[in-house]
Parts: structure tokens; sequence; C-alpha cells
């Protein structure tokens, strides 16, 4: 994050998402803090890929598509605020690239 200048991080597993936010503090991972950590096993709308590419496919599609169905969703309070404030502004606005390049 702190390399590539990028003010929000996901790491998503196919049950759990971690959510980091640089502060910009220092040039170094110690601005780097957590937010939260949220089960996400129930957002998808199917079984997610175990694995490697495909996996990294399939978040990259819901990213894409979270826009347009996250007003629709039913979700935990925590999950909710998490993409409210930080990952839907940042999808909404284009500006969401990851961490290389898309296959």
């Amino acid at each position: 994050m702190v390399r590539m200048r990028c003010p929000i991080g996901l790491l998503i597993t196919p049950e759990r998402m971690w959510l980091y936010r640089d502060v910009h503090t220092a040039d170094s991972a110690q601005s780097v803090q957590g937010v939260g950590e949220f089960d996400v096993a129930k957002l998808w709308h199917r079984k997610p890929p175990a694995q490697g590419v495909d996996f990294e496919a399939f978040v990259q599609q819901w990213l894409e598509d979270l826009v347009a169905e996250y007003p629709n969703r039913e979700l935990p309070k925590e999950l909710n605020e998490a993409l409210g404030e930080y990952i839907l502004p940042a999808v909404a606005t284009g500006d969401v690239r990851a961490a290389h390049v898309r296959y």
C-alpha cells in the first residue's frame, strides 16, 4: 500500500476480509492501520473459487458490481459501514487497483 500510495487496502479470502487504511503519517508500513476484519462468506452470490487467479477474478468482478448492488443488500452493520465509508467511494470513482496485472 505504501509503495503504491494506496489509501485503502483489502485482503480477501473466500471467508474473511481485512480492511486497512494508510493514514500517511510515515513513508513506511507504520502508517498503515487495520480498520477491521469481516466475515464475507455471505456476501457472495455464488460459491467463490477456492484459490489462485480464478478467485482474484471473482473478487475483482465483485468489486466492479458492488456499486450497483450495494444499496439492495442486507449486511451486518460493521461491514455495511466499512463498505460505505472506505470501499464504495474508491470503486465509484474508479480508483481501484490490483496489486498486480489483472488476468
